[in-house]
Order: C-alpha cells, then structure tokens, then sequence
C-alpha cells in the first residue's frame, strides 16, 4: 500500500500516481539502484496526477527529469539537442555496459548503445633525438570528445617512466572543443646514449549540467560591492560588480537602486548569444525612461519607455542596423513586475508578467565584447536577473509567475522548544519561526510529524509561526508576499487537517471560524509581509484563508 497522506511518499521526486503508471516502486527513490532517482530517470509532468485541474494539461504543465542529449547537429555544425528518458526498471536499459547514471553524466542516450570516449589525446615530439640535459619538446591536443558536456582536467608529462616533470591545467573544454598545449621536459644527464620514453597523460572532470542559465543573479547578498553568479556555468562565475557610491543597495533578497546606481558584468564568449532570454522581476519607484539591462550600444537593450511600457532593442549581425519593439504597462507603484525578452533566431519577443505584449521579426544578433550593465538609470527594486542561451517557450515564461513568493514544507525543532522553518521557493527569503511574546501569550506550535510534502506542524488554536525576512515591506517598496500581483490576484494553498471544533449553533460558525493566514480583528495576522498582532477594531480581512466552524 501506500500513504494515503503523501503525495511522493519515498520522496523520489515522482509521485505515487505516476509510479504506478511506470510501475516504479512507490516506496524506493531509486527502484533499480542505478544512483538515479526514479524522478531523474524519467520524463514526467509535474502534477500529483495528471490534469488534477482543467487548466493542466501535457501542454501547459511543466515537465522534469531525464536529460538532453545531441542527436545531431545541423549544416552550420550546432548541435540538435532532445531529451530523453530511462528506464526507472533498468540499471542498464540498452545493455551497453553503461549504467544510466553514467549515460547521464556522459550525455548519452540510455536507449542506445554508445562506447564510452570522453577524452581524446594526440602527442607529437619536438625532436626524436637530444643531447644530455637537453630540452626535449612536445605538444599536445586534447579534445573533448563528448557532444553537451563540459571538461576541465590535467596534462601530466612523466619523462622518464613514472617522473612527472611538469602538470598543466587543461582549462575548460566546451563539447567536441579542441586545444593544443606545448611544453618541455629535461633529458637525464647521462654519458652514453640510451633509449627511453616520455610519457603525456590527460584527464578530465565532467562539470554537472548546471542551471540552463549563463547568468543568474539572486540578490541574497547582505552587503558589499559584488553580487554572486548562480548560474553554475563552465566559464563562470560571472559576477557583477559595483563600485562606491554607484552600488545599489543590498535587502538580503534583492536590491534597491537610486537612478545612479550600476552593476556591471564582465563580457565572457559564454554571452556570445545566438538566441537568449533575459528575464528579471522589478518594481521601478518612479515612472519614465530607465533602463534595466543592455549589452554596450550595439546589444540588446531592455528598458522601460518614456510611455511606461516594457521595451528592448536589438542590434543585428551588422552591428549598425536594430530592430525594436514595445508593449504592456508598469504604470503602477509599489508592484512587481516580470520584465522578460526573448530572441530565438527570428522574432524578438517582449513578456510582461508572462504574458506577451509585443513581438517584431528579428535577424541575427550582433556579436560584441561589451559588458552587461544592470541598472543605470533605473531607479527601484530589482530581483533575480537571469539569462540563458535561448529562448524560452511562453509555457515556461509564465511558470514563472505562477511560481510561489513563499513555500514551507520543512519544520525543525530546536533544543529551546522553537520551530524554524526555511522559504523553499526561487526567491529563497523569507524565515519562519515560532515566537512567545508574554505580551499576547502567543506561543510555539505544539509539535512536528510526518506531513504530505516534508513535515507537518500542529497548532492548538491559540499559537502559531511568525513570517518575517528582508521581503518586508519598507516605506518605499513592496515586498514580494504582498498578496496581489498588479490585477490584485493572488492564491494561498495549504494542505490541513483541522480537529472539530465547537460552536453555539450553526449560525455562528463564520463567527468562530479558525483562521490559517490572513487580515483579522484582534489577533495575530499575516500584515505587511509579518504575522503580528493586530488590536480589535483593526477591521480588514482581505486576503484571508479560513476554515469555517
């Protein structure tokens, strides 16, 4: 059997209903004990079961596990890339002598049988005969021979057998990428002539498939002048830099800036871009012009327009000629909005919130060694900026909006008696902990158990968790948990399982309803980012989620 209150009850990342599609077994993560999770292994859509709601379809849901593979490349030598699946069943589904986790690693395809060949070395010497304590050169070329994976590794030259004379390092190798190396070791002194060996060694490392990103900015930083790069790439980490007084200001969950303030990004070949999606959330403090990223004077250039609308711009192959688009509105204060644009070889596309606002037809980018600049004349909030090498479908764009702004599914006790718990979500900000004011007696929740998603907390009825983090609202920006996007929309989901309570009589149990989040009169409440005590007479219960009576 299985847990009736759990979702994924072995926690492999597929859940209970699509385990037994796959006839996976719902109680081991990794059925085949192959180093996969079942998650990982297969191509699945992320729903408890599927289209659980109308609005889910295999169209519109996000999908995750398996991996992508080069099938082919094209006539200008890119790489085609699909994604593929194993079997969750199999240790070694095509019988090839590579386990799945290993094909994974490589970036095979676990259907097909393949020869292991990462690494490929060629040797040639400088001179076949030398003196005695002679310089004796070589060169070296190393090529990566895997199709979407990323090397670093070592060239070791032992001359003689066994006596390493030199290790360099072999800097990054992108897939199916070549590099020539020269160096030089010393003959022995020795009095007579003799034959003897040099011998060159090569290994490698194969860096993980990282984030998908080239950039990615979190903003998490407490303080300080550089702003870290998540993006996990082979070149990175790209990180931005400020300097003085041109520094905006660190929240600990993004940053604020004044008009004047600028972050720069070094120009790396990982930013030559033939398709790219660069995607940020701001909440400008003003209206007007302001620009928010660009890539020199010939790159593409994202602002917001003198007509408050969402635009970008441009510049093709020739470096000289733009194209330029615009739409949508950000007219409105203390708002959040998603700030995206897309470029996939012909269009390029403007997405306000995930919905797209404008598109025009577009050629091939121009290629410069530009620095990004973020900000500049941007005044307001900005938060996870992030660019990847292509564009991104509109289904993906909009998960982004749909993405929780708070996710808790862990809670952890402490020696004192006190719960903490850590936001989950992308933005990663917020803490939530318990607290005892003796003022309002408003103590720690009473225990944690086993939930549907991680652990599950119970409330008596009387205590409860604070919410609080840098995403509290100050006097000038609005915080991420503001409940409402700019059509005040918004959705608060818990799983829950409420003791009955009592009531005068049926009418009454609006009246003695058990609040779970929300505005209240004379209790605590979930205000301004906070969970604090509000007085009676504070009349406002929007949003609000409620269990009746």
């Amino acid at each position: 059997g299985m847990d009736p209150l759990n979702a994924d009850g072995d926690g492999d990342g597929l859940g209970d209903y699509w385990e037994l599609v796959y006839q996976t077994n719902p109680h081991l993560a990794d059925s085949d004990a192959d180093g996969l999770l079942d998650g990982e292994e297969f191509f699945h859509p992320d729903a408890v079961y599927p289209y659980k709601q109308s609005t889910h379809t295999s169209a519109n849901l996000a999908w995750s596990g398996g991996w992508e593979i080069v099938y082919d490349r094209d006539g200008s030598g890119d790489p085609l890339v699909t994604r593929v699946s194993a079997d969750p069943l199999a240790v070694d589904g095509d019988a090839d002598f590579i386990s799945d986790s290993r094909e994974r690693i490589y970036g095979y395809n676990p259907a097909v049988k393949e020869t292991v060949n990462i690494l490929s070395l060629d040797a040639q010497l400088g001179d076949d005969i030398v003196a005695p304590s002679a310089a004796l050169p070589y060169t070296a070329t190393i090529k990566n021979e895997l199709d979407n994976r990323v090397l670093n590794g070592l060239l070791q030259a032992e001359f003689p057998v066994d006596t390493v004379q030199t290790t360099e390092v072999i800097e990054t190798l992108s897939s199916q990428e070549t590099v020539t190396m020269t160096g030089a070791v010393n003959a022995p002194a020795v009095s007579a002539s003799t034959a003897t060996s040099l011998t060159l060694r090569a290994g490698a490392v194969i860096e993980d498939e990282g984030t998908g990103r080239v950039l990615w900015l979190h903003f998490n930083e407490a303080g300080g002048s550089t702003f870290a790069d998540a993006a996990q790439t082979a070149g990175g980490p790209h990180n931005a830099t400020c300097s003085g007084a041109a520094c905006p200001t660190p929240k600990e969950g993004y940053a604020t800036f004044d008009g004047n303030d600028t972050l720069t990004v070094a120009h790396h070949d990982e930013f030559d871009l033939t398709a790219f999606t660069v995607n940020l959330w701001i909440q400008p403090s003003s209206t007007g012009q302001k620009s928010l990223v660009s890539k020199g004077n010939t790159g593409i250039q994202l602002r917001i327009n003198g007509q408050n609308a969402l635009a970008a711009t441009m510049y093709l192959d020739d470096c000289t000629t733009s194209v330029s688009t615009s739409g949508g509105s950000l007219s409105q204060s203390k708002v959040w909005y998603l700030a995206t644009a897309t470029y996939d070889g012909d269009f390029l596309r403007l997405y306000l919130n995930g919905d797209e606002v404008s598109a025009v037809a577009a050629g091939s980018t121009c290629s410069n060694s530009s620095d990004w600049t973020l900000g500049s004349s941007f005044a307001g909030a900005v938060d996870e900026i992030e660019l990847y090498p292509k564009a991104l479908s509109a289904i993906e764009i909009a998960e982004f909006v749909r993405q929780p702004v708070l996710y808790l599914s862990n809670v952890s006790g402490a020696a004192d008696g006190s719960y903490r718990s850590l936001d989950e979500s992308a933005f990663g900000q917020a803490v939530v902990f318990c607290s005892d004011s003796s003022t309002q007696d408003f103590g720690c929740a009473d225990e944690v158990s086993s939930g549907v998603a991680g652990a599950a907390i119970s409330f008596d009825g009387t205590n409860g968790l604070d919410v609080n983090g840098p995403l509290l609202d100050d006097s000038a920006f609005q915080s991420l948990l503001h409940l409402g996007d700019n059509n005040n929309h918004f959705t608060i989901s818990t799983w829950m399982r409420p003791n009955a309570t009592q009531t005068p009589n049926s009418d009454h149990r609006d009246t003695f309803g058990q609040m779970v989040l929300g505005y209240d009169s004379g209790s605590y409440v979930f205000a301004n980012g906070s969970l604090t005590y509000v007085p009676a007479g504070f009349n406002k219960a929007y949003p609000s989620l409620y269990i009746k009576g």
